[in-house]
Parts: structure tokens; sequence; C-alpha cells
């Protein structure tokens, strides 16, 4: 393409981002390991046309599911935080958890919203993606192995919901 020169010569390094949530989970800042922008996808309407079917953008997007994957920490205090949010949202022993789970939370608010800071080569804030009203879907489970004989830090997998993400540049 002649005379085509591209804004900028710096790629995004994979390994240069920050997860954190606003209120719920304190302790999964520094502790994420991998993670994967969710895609989305936008409907279409099919019209109908005497030679043609014409396709055409829809009106509704569709959000992918957040799933990130991150250290545990010996105390478990992450993986803990997690699992009671699931706990207070789901009431498995009685319809008191889920009450009291709100009337604990800031405001009755049962979401949370998680920023994903993307980092520059030189660890400097760029962007961030807002995902907007949280919720914990899936924890996975955590197998203890005593035949590892390295020192091979624990992890464990979480998936979000959310209602929508936006992108931030800072």
């Amino acid at each position: 393409m002649p005379g085509f020169t591209p804004s900028s010569y710096d790629f995004s390094n994979a390994a240069l981002f920050r997860m954190s949530f606003s209120n719920r989970l304190p302790n999964v800042i520094y502790e994420s390991y991998s993670i994967t922008l969710p895609g989305i996808t936008l409907g279409e309407v099919i019209q109908p046309t005497p030679l043609l079917d014409l396709r055409l953008p829809g009106d509704k997007i569709n959000f992918e599911p957040l799933i990130f994957n991150f250290l545990v920490q010996e105390n478990l205090a992450n993986y803990i935080e997690i699992y009671n949010w699931m706990v207070g949202l789901g009431k498995p022993t009685s319809t008191d958890q889920r009450k009291s789970f709100v009337n604990n939370s800031l405001n009755g608010n049962i979401y949370d919203d998680g920023q994903l800071t993307i980092l520059s080569n030189k660890n400097n804030p760029i962007a961030r993606i807002k995902f907007v009203n949280c919720w914990p879907t899936n924890l996975s489970p955590l197998t203890y192995d005593a035949s590892i004989t390295d020192a091979t830090p624990l992890t464990a997998d979480v998936t979000f919901n959310y209602h929508y993400y936006e992108f931030e540049t800072l």
C-alpha cells in the first residue's frame, strides 16, 4: 500500500496486564495469571427480497464470559473471596444467606465492576477495559497433589458474566 504509515510500531505484550475489581475481590488484583479479552457477537437480521435474502446488522450484541486464571494465595484468601460471593448469590442452605449477602453488600449491590488494565512495554497503563456489573458463575476446583516435586504455584480459573464492557484510553 503506497504511502501507508502505521501510527505506531509498538505492539501489545500479552504478559503486561492487571486485573482488578472495585470492591469485592481485593486479594485478586496482583495474582491474575492469564486472561482472555472476551469476544462479542452482533446478531443479524434477514431481510427477504424477491431475488436474495439480505443479511443486515442486528440490534443485539452478545458478550462472551470473562474467564481468567489467578494464582491462589497460600491462605486461600482470594479463592475464598470468590467462593463467598458465589455462595451469597446462590444461597445453598437458606434464603437468609442471600438476604445477609445483599444487606452486607455495598449499597445492596450484588455486582462488582472489573477493570482490565493493559500496560505498555514500559509498564505504564495505556488502556482500561471496564466490565460493568460482573458476577462469578464458575470457580474451578483446586487440586492438591503430593507427587509434584517442584514448587508449582496453585492456580484457579474463575468465570464471570457481566452486562457489557467498554474501553477507556489512558
